[in-house]
């Protein structure tokens, strides 16, 4: 499936709570296809969209693009808060809460422990880098095909 048509809804649903934030999302539109189970991809995406959004701040940015990185590698980066280096080792535990403000954080805590879930059900790896104060960012490994894009049937 084209990427592009796979990326571009979830920006766009995404944008508005973006925008009421005060904060842009910029997304570099690729020709990539993929195989991939949709839903679960689409999960994903939404997952760390959503933290992008969730700990940063009005005037942050969040960039969505692929870019080769030992491989390819669907990044989504932020300029927010960031996390030191204790919390991005329990980042993907489950029940994991930061809040930078020192506040109890809404949610559960299982948003990253379902994207890397689903990222392992997929073959795919989530990696992230992060520098407390300075932002973060998460790399999605893609599985790219040679060929046009192609959708995929049940």
């Amino acid at each position: 499936m084209a990427l592009d048509a796979l990326l571009r809804p979830l920006i766009d649903e995404y944008r508005g709570r973006a925008e009421y934030k005060r904060m842009a999302i910029r997304y570099v539109p690729s020709r990539l296809a993929i195989v991939t189970h949709v839903p679960y991809f689409q999960r994903i995406v939404r997952n760390l969209l959503s933290n992008a959004i969730r700990y940063s701040d009005a005037g942050d940015r969040i960039l969505v693009g692929c870019r080769r990185a030992g491989g390819l590698c669907l990044a989504i980066a932020d300029t927010g808060h960031g996390m030191t280096e204790a919390q991005t080792q329990r980042a993907f535990d489950a029940f994991q809460r930061f809040d930078p403000e020192g506040a109890i954080p809404d949610g559960f805590g299982l948003g990253l422990f379902s994207t890397r879930s689903l990222a392992d059900a997929l073959g795919l790896t989530v990696s992230l880098r992060s520098r407390h104060g300075r932002g973060t960012e998460f790399c999605l490994s893609l599985p790219a095909t040679g060929g046009a894009p192609t959708e995929l049937t049940a």
